[in-house]
């Protein structure tokens, strides 16, 4: 279960690490309310340190991730991109990834449609091709 870092962001002029994080939700995603914004956060184990323990992190959804967030649920598979937050408490180290994106792994967008099936696109493809790509004529002539 990976945590790849992808980026940086500037927030409130500070450089803040942006990761790619993929996990399952240890328990129920929670409503967690701040100053009267939306806010809900769920456990991820998301990745294994330099001694094979599991990593955990709490995963905040604000704003448009709010309601993908509050509809995970324990086990979910998840794939998340955001901002990473290392804070200290009691001499322990937690983390925060305040989500920019989130889905459920291999599953579609949480909080939108389901996927469900594919749509109809008629025949798109010329008869024949089951790759929908048209045969290119070659002119000898390099296209770039």
């Amino acid at each position: 279960m990976p945590m790849i870092k992808v980026g940086t962001s500037t927030y409130n002029n500070a450089a803040t690490p942006i990761y790619l994080m993929q996990g399952n939700a240890t328990r129920d995603a929670e409503d967690k309310p701040v100053k009267n914004m939306d806010h809900a956060v769920v456990g991820i184990a998301a990745a294994e340190d330099k001694s094979g323990n599991t990593v955990y992190v709490n995963l905040n959804g604000w704003r448009q991730n709010y309601a993908a967030v509050r509809n995970i649920r324990k086990g979910d598979s998840i794939l998340a991109v955001g901002r990473f937050k290392k804070r200290e408490y009691n001499g322990k180290d937690y983390y925060d990834i305040d989500a920019d994106f989130v889905c459920k792994s291999g599953v579609g967008l949480i909080g939108g449609d389901s996927m469900g099936e594919l749509p109809d696109f008629g025949d798109s493809a010329p008869s024949g091709d089951p790759s929908g790509f048209a045969e290119i004529e070659e002119d000898g002539e390099l296209p770039f």
